[in-house]
């Protein structure tokens, strides 16, 4: 039996896995709203899928939390510049300390700013399902399927240099692939807003 909790109210679900329990959630949820996060014994499920792999015990409790997909397709470009504009910085910052700190201190950096990039790409993953012009994000040919792609891409390598330890292939990885394609998202965000007015 998986305990449900959907935005604080709570359900006994008698799915045998991770998906099952999420489909039998997803019944519950009004139309008018959309999955923001779950959580599985309250980690998010991609840190616990990442830390456990695919093992589900079997007294679980699974937290959902929505958001209301009208008021999220109303703000999405505000945050999304917001995250993307605070990522440049931070990641600036973390490529100049390597030169200035050791090399414990840098990791921590970039694992910080790694954790800030989870989040643009979580505001960028709801943005897709919620926002019907989303898919009109473009720039000088760059759509927002290829951006989407890339930073998942490069999210993943500079995970694995984190864990690798590398910080040096890190500080390259953020100078001459993240920064610059970030620069693109900005620029990709910043025309589609200006194209609202």
């Amino acid at each position: 039996m998986v305990r449900l909790n959907i935005d604080n109210l709570n359900y006994d679900s008698p799915a045998r896995n991770i998906q099952e329990a999420i489909q039998s959630a997803s019944e519950k949820i009004s139309t008018d709203r959309m999955v923001s996060e779950v959580l599985l014994g309250g980690k998010r499920l991609s840190d616990w899928m990442e830390e456990f792999g695919g093992a589900f015990p079997e007294q679980t409790e699974i937290t959902i939390r929505t958001v209301n997909r009208n008021q999220w397709a109303a703000t999405w470009l505000d945050s999304a510049l917001c995250s993307v504009r605070r990522l440049q910085q931070s990641f600036m910052r973390a490529a100049e300390s390597l030169y200035d700190q050791d090399s414990r201190s840098a990791q921590r950096l970039f694992s910080s700013c790694l954790e800030g990039l989870k989040q643009f790409l979580y505001v960028i993953d709801l943005s897709r399902e919620a926002c019907p012009d989303f898919a009109a994000v473009n720039h000088n040919g760059v759509n927002s399927v290829k951006l989407h792609a890339e930073l998942v891409r490069l999210s993943s390598q500079l995970t694995q240099l984190l864990k690798a330890q590398d910080v040096d292939g890190m500080a390259d990885r953020v100078d001459y692939a993240l920064l610059p394609h970030l620069h693109l998202w900005n620029q990709a965000l910043t025309h589609h807003q200006e194209s609202q007015y």
